[in-house]
């Protein structure tokens, strides 16, 4: 009766260690503290090249871009930015890069850190 006792107490700690060591690894790069962030706009089509720094508390681009006008995210896809908005279009997108890289989730599973420079430029499908 010990032995499944012991046995039993062991499997929950794994258990939580487990669920706890994965949610830490998961939110690792998230910083909970203020940050500021560089978003750039270019749109050739709309002779459209601008800088703006916005100091947040966010952890996530969605979040932030849900609090400025002219913002749209659609399915966590930016659809729309500076009112400019491509949802409709079959040829065109608003293409995202972080600090020069290629954004590999949608914006509201973005996680931003202080410094980064965001990136949205509209372009045509290849």
């Amino acid at each position: 009766m010990n032995k499944k006792l012991t046995l039993t107490a062991i499997s929950v700690l794994v258990f939580f260690v487990g669920f706890f060591g994965i949610k830490t690894i998961n939110n690792k790069d998230i910083q909970k503290s203020s940050k500021i962030i560089t978003i750039d706009i270019i749109s050739n089509v709309d002779n459209l090249n601008e800088k703006e720094e916005i100091k947040t508390d966010e952890d996530k681009l969605g979040s932030v871009l849900s609090t400025k006008e002219g913002f749209k995210i659609k399915n966590g896809m930016v659809v729309m930015v500076k009112n400019i908005d491509l949802s409709n279009s079959d040829s065109e997108y608003w293409h995202i890069s972080i600090n020069g890289e290629d954004a590999k989730v949608g914006a509201n599973d973005q996680i931003i850190k202080n410094g980064d420079n965001i990136k949205f430029e509209r372009i045509k499908f290849r």
